[in-house]
């Protein structure tokens, strides 16, 4: 996906934001489910790790041009995702533990 911005001040910022994930889930994927459920959570937490890593930049935009108290509030979003992707590596490790155990 690509984003556009554009702004009053007649400037505008292209970011890339490569969000894909394509790999076959019908029954001929030669995965079994918990390998599937794997692929997709190992996915989602780099997927995630990224965003956080985009609001800590969006947050430092903010100090800068709008002050502490945006800049703080979008620093806790970004440390509530870090507490999520926690939540979700343990999850992940617990899922793969499963599978060496069968």
């Amino acid at each position: 996906m690509h984003l556009e911005h554009d702004h009053e001040t007649e400037h505008a910022h292209s970011h890339d934001h490569a969000h894909t994930h394509n790999h076959d889930h019908g029954p001929d994927s030669g995965l079994t489910p918990e390998q599937e459920l794997q692929a997709l959570m190992t996915y989602l937490a780099s997927h995630n790790e990224s965003h956080t890593q985009e609001l800590r930049t969006l947050a430092e935009r903010l100090r800068t041009v709008c002050g502490e108290a945006l800049c703080a509030e979008v620093l806790a979003a970004a440390e509530d995702y870090d507490r999520g992707n926690v939540r979700l590596r343990a999850a992940l490790d617990a899922l793969q533990a499963r599978g060496k155990e069968d």
